[in-house]
């Protein structure tokens, strides 16, 4: 029988026949025959399934589950580490899809650590969108996030919308991150020319509010490598949205590190590269931060140094763009 099914693989694939509908449920009809069901898992698990029966892998894990979870969990843990990206996505769709997000178990959470490790991007993507659902019972909570967390972004946006949707508008609490974990997201989100609009504008809030030094220090980093990129690159490449980044911080205190933080963005401006206009609006976020941004730069303005003076009173001077003093 699997070597029939092979053959009808081929000739699908041959002749550019979409099967991925009608193989499940024909899949799903031969494993109700409990040699077959046993047949096809060895099968798929063997270093070399087609790739159109891999994926298919998915029947008999969605059937496991509701029979034998410690059998899940093995065959899972298998799909997860499988080299062919079709079975690790097969089991990923079992795991991370369908009515038992709702009620999630141990071994979905084991598995989907698993998945998340995936050399596929894709299958990565598919495991933190499993463990956000996972991570809204508050038995694997901190778990389900350390998955999230610890995922390899690898300059992929897509991967990186996911981890936004999962803490976004109907998502997760940020505080529920470490500080750790976030600055490492963020670290990895900096690679990334351009983000999805919404989920990711709500996710920079909600770091804002909850810890605000580390959201200014990324968004520095944005900043500065958009000015290292090369020719056209860099047109593509979206520091921020709008005019200024100061709706980020609308929720914010100023935070202990201010004071440094100025200074940091204070001083990219002695880089002929850095647009004037982005480093304004980021230098005043916190708006005068209890002193801090006078003195940052009151410490050009008398340093006696012509540039430094200079870039200083630019920065005074557009003040009033960016602050809103009556509030």
């Amino acid at each position: 029988m699997l070597a029939a099914l092979e053959t009808i693989a081929r000739l699908a694939e041959e002749y550019g026949i979409e099967t991925d509908g009608a193989s499940y449920s024909f899949i799903q009809l031969l494993c109700r025959d409990t040699g077959f069901f046993r047949s096809f898992i060895d099968y798929v698990l063997q270093d070399h399934p087609h790739s159109r029966l891999g994926f298919q892998i998915c029947v008999c894990l969605r059937q496991l589950r509701d029979s034998d979870l410690d059998e899940y969990q093995r065959i899972g843990l298998a799909c997860a580490v499988h080299d062919d990206a079709r079975v690790a996505w097969g089991a990923a769709n079992a795991v991370c899809i369908g009515p038992q997000r709702g009620s999630p178990v141990r071994q979905d959470l084991v598995i989907i650590a698993k998945l998340a490790r995936h050399s596929d991007p894709s299958v990565r993507r598919l495991a933190i969108y499993g463990a956000g659902a996972i991570a809204h019972e508050s038995a694997f909570t901190k778990d389900a996030i350390q998955i999230i967390a610890e995922v390899d972004i690898a300059g992929s946006a897509r991967i990186a919308d996911e981890i936004c949707d999962a803490f976004g508008q109907r998502g997760l609490s940020v505080t529920e991150l470490t500080r750790r974990q976030i600055d490492e997201i963020l670290r990895q989100f900096v690679e990334i020319d351009r983000l999805r609009d919404h989920e990711y504008e709500v996710f920079l809030s909600k770091i804002g509010e909850y810890a605000p030094d580390l959201l200014f220090r990324y968004l520095l980093k944005r900043l500065r490598r958009f000015s290292e990129l090369p020719g056209r690159r860099g047109f593509r490449y979206l520091v921020w949205r709008d005019e200024s980044p100061r709706h980020y911080f609308r929720k914010a205190s100023v935070p202990a590190g201010a004071a440094d933080q100025l200074r940091e963005a204070r001083d990219t401006l002695l880089c002929d590269d850095v647009p004037t206009s982005y480093v304004a609006s980021l230098f005043w976020v916190f708006g005068n931060a209890a002193g801090a941004a006078e003195q940052a730069l009151q410490e050009w303005l008398s340093s006696g140094e012509p540039k430094k003076m200079q870039r200083a009173e630019y920065l005074a001077d557009v003040r009033r763009s960016f602050v809103d003093d009556s509030t």
